[in-house]
């Protein structure tokens, strides 16, 4: 026993999550400045074909936009001097022409409404044409260079603009006519996106602002991000120098958490399986889930990456600097990779509804397609919750070291560990943990239990006597334990001699029921504990759970009081050792 009803309850509310609600967001994010598409949910929630061959290449002039994929199929493009076209995907011809106010460069690319309206600004003026070209209206507005697309608001009423000489402007969208305009700041690359109720998010390198539909501001961040994207009621965005992402709760307007990864971040997505995918200079990406935890991380190129971009099933596209397109899957696996020819230009790669990708170059814009790709299954385990007196050493996963960044601790009761563990794992694949127990207190108890969960958090399989766990103690023997799938597997895990008794609250706080597995070990203090992971949960049990009792009903005794720091701290014996 090592905590008083006091400590406990202590121990208990600290391990309530931060963000509960992080969960339960599973809407793609809203506009996110040059990540737009035709609902205002940043990403075509379609299946990438495979990447085996270049279709066509569009050359329309120097520098163009991203290529914006209509809802209904169609493509727009903003290429030469600024002039939008029309592109049909089948033949990579323009079928037609929309002019704004011309100028040799063109910097941004267009954001396309529900009904094919595209809005699109160059220079001084902001233009929107409908579904066949035709101008709707221009809006003049001193702008300058137009770094980013207009965003759009989720109910398509109001563009949002930034630029060399605008900090902010909102406009109607069916008018053009000017709601408001800040210029007391200028912000030409500030990301922009649109919390829950529709108010519009500017994050900038120095700060994040809310401004109301009427251009008060409401609420403004010091902490500057940029890549704003928002999902539910959490805000996420990067500092790139700084190598960190952060996610902000906008019902407290307080920081769930802040992960530092990499410096040099060049971009950010979140996918359909509420997984964000991070692009960096190095040429590394890294996956985070909601909660700020590291799923993976992988080298992808020699060279920086662009921004990335997400499709349906997990799958995440990036280019490299010298030209590569990639296509990642939903565990950081390189499935694919097609050279395109030249370097890109500055827009992420975008994904058409019919599952090709485009990418922009300098001067054009290419189609990569293939065959269709089947949808990959969803892991078995995608998290797993720890319970272990005293605690684990170090996790492999078919093998290979499981980065610390992938472990998170949840609460601490006098040296024992629960902690929760990101990491995707399908049938067959098997995962090691190394664990150790301080005989020289609390009666010798150990204790290990596992409990693991599917991504839609159904349960997907514990720790467990029979069958697939087993242990290894002999140290001559642990690197083929841990390199082989089948070495020692034949060496049942058993139950500890003398499992820790606390270990049952624990449970119920961190899964929300009783523990539907067995705990485990091996035969010495320090053990290595192999899983082979099942095609289904091990156990059958399905336990919730009971009314809250007292602790005399729950262990039959009182629970004592805590250790004094003598007992927790006792002398070394005469000789020093």
């Amino acid at each position: 026993m090592r905590c008083s009803p006091t400590i406990a309850a202590l121990v208990l509310l600290a391990a309530v999550p931060l963000s509960a609600h992080a969960d339960e967001a599973t809407a793609y994010p809203t506009s996110v400045g040059d990540s737009v598409d035709g609902r205002g949910t940043a990403y075509w929630p379609v299946r990438v074909r495979s990447l085996d061959r270049i279709d066509w290449t569009y050359r329309g002039g120097k520098l163009p936009g991203m290529m914006t994929p209509g809802h209904d199929g169609s493509l727009r493009l903003m290429a030469g001097a600024g002039h939008l076209r029309a592109i049909d995907p089948a033949t990579g011809k323009h079928t037609w022409v929309s002019t704004s106010n011309p100028r040799f460069w063109n910097y941004s690319s267009c954001v396309t409404g529900a009904d094919g309206t595209a809005y699109f600004g160059n220079h001084a003026f902001v233009t929107a044409t409908d579904a066949t070209g035709e101008r709707l209206w221009r809006t003049e507005l001193r702008a300058s260079w137009i770094h980013r697309p207009p965003a759009l608001s989720p109910d398509g009423k109001t563009l949002y603009l930034v630029s060399d000489a605008i900090g902010l402007v909102s406009l109607d969208a069916a008018t053009g006519n000017v709601n408001w305009l800040r210029r007391d700041w200028t912000s030409p690359w500030a990301s922009l996106t649109f919390d829950p109720a529709g108010r519009v998010l500017i994050g900038t390198g120095h700060t994040v602002t809310c401004f109301d539909h009427k251009g008060a501001k409401l609420w403004q961040l010091k902490n500057g991000m940029r890549d704003l994207m928002v999902t539910g009621d959490l805000l996420l965005g990067t500092a790139s120098t700084a190598g960190e992402v952060r996610c902000v709760d906008l019902r407290t307007r307080k920081f769930v958490w802040r992960r530092t990864i990499e410096p040099n971040i060049t971009g950010m997505a979140l996918g359909d399986d509420r997984r964000l995918r991070v692009t960096h200079a190095s040429g590394v990406m890294t996956c985070l889930d909601l909660r700020g935890g590291v799923r993976w991380t992988t080298r992808v190129s020699d060279v920086g990456l662009t921004r990335p971009a997400t499709a349906l099933g997990g799958d995440a596209l990036t280019v490299d600097l010298q030209g590569t397109l990639y296509l990642v899957d939903r565990g950081g696996r390189v499935q694919q990779s097609l050279a395109t020819g030249k370097p890109p230009f500055r827009w992420r790669p975008a994904v058409g509804p019919d599952g090709a990708v485009y990418v922009t170059q300098d001067d054009q814009v290419v189609r990569v397609s293939g065959d269709e790709r089947p949808l990959a299954p969803l892991p078995l385990s995608s998290e797993m919750v720890v319970v272990a007196d005293d605690f684990v050493v170090d996790v492999w996963v078919n093998g290979q070291p499981l980065p610390r960044a992938s472990r998170t601790m949840l609460a601490e009761v006098h040296g024992a560990m629960t902690e929760r563990i990101n990491v995707d794992l399908d049938a067959g694949d098997w995962i090691v943990f190394h664990v150790v127990a301080n005989r020289q207190c609390w009666n010798a108890a150990s204790y290990f239990g596992v409990y693991a969960t599917a991504p839609d958090d159904a349960p997907a399989f514990s720790s467990t006597t029979r069958g697939n766990w087993s242990y290894c103690d002999d140290v001559s023997r642990v690197s083929a334990f841990i390199s082989e799938r089948d070495a020692g597997a034949d060496q049942l895990a058993v139950a500890p001699r003398n499992p820790w008794h606390d270990a049952g609250r624990l449970w119920r706080t961190h899964i929300g029921r009783e523990f539907p597995g067995e705990p485990v070990w091996g035969a010495a203090p320090s053990t290595w504990i192999k899983c082979i992971v099942p095609a289904r949960m091990a156990t059958e049990q399905t336990l919730t759970l009971p009314a809250r009792r007292s602790i005399e009903e729950d262990y039959g005794e009182p629970w004592p009081a805590p250790p004094s720091p003598a007992e927790r701290n006792p002398p070394p014996p005469p000789d020093g050792r």
